[in-house]
Parts: structure tokens; sequence; C-alpha cells
């Protein structure tokens, strides 16, 4: 992961270590320290954000490998992971 950037990668990360509890919202156990820096992400960055459509239910949940954490995760942007456009 890099800069305001989130991968398929990182959200296949967080989509794998979700456990359901309706349509949208899901318990993650935070199992690495790259779905913790990837949930930090989507809480600081407006474009990771955007592109993943995920959000934390508490904002003052623990982040750290060992929590579980309840999140609203949505549909990821299909450019999720393609970063900016550069001009021809």
């Amino acid at each position: 992961m890099q800069n305001d950037a989130i991968t398929w990668a990182d959200f296949l990360d967080i989509y794998q270590s979700s456990v359901w509890v309706d349509d949208h919202i899901a318990n993650i156990t935070i199992v690495s320290d790259s779905i913790a820096s990837t949930l930090e992400l989507v809480e600081t960055s407006a474009l990771a954000f955007r592109e993943a459509d995920i959000s934390l239910q508490d904002e003052n949940a623990q982040r750290t490998v060992g929590s579980v954490v309840e999140v609203r995760i949505g549909s990821p942007r299909r450019s999720l992971g393609l970063g900016p456009c550069t001009p021809v």
C-alpha cells in the first residue's frame, strides 16, 4: 500500500477477514499489520475511503492485531487500485 492508494489485495484482505452481520456490516478480526494499516488508511484518506467504500462503525475502535472491529463495507469503485490516470 502506498500513500493514499488502496489496492485490490488490500480490499480482499479486509473482505476475506469479514464475518457478515448483515448486507453491509461485518466484524473483522485484525489478523495482520496489513489489515490494521488498511483500516487506518480508509479512516484517514478521503481517496482511499471513496475507492474502497469501507468505514469503521466506531471511529474510536482499536485497530491493532487481535482486535475485532465492526465496519460498513459498500461497493468499491471499479477503478480501485489503478491510481491516477495520466494523459497520453
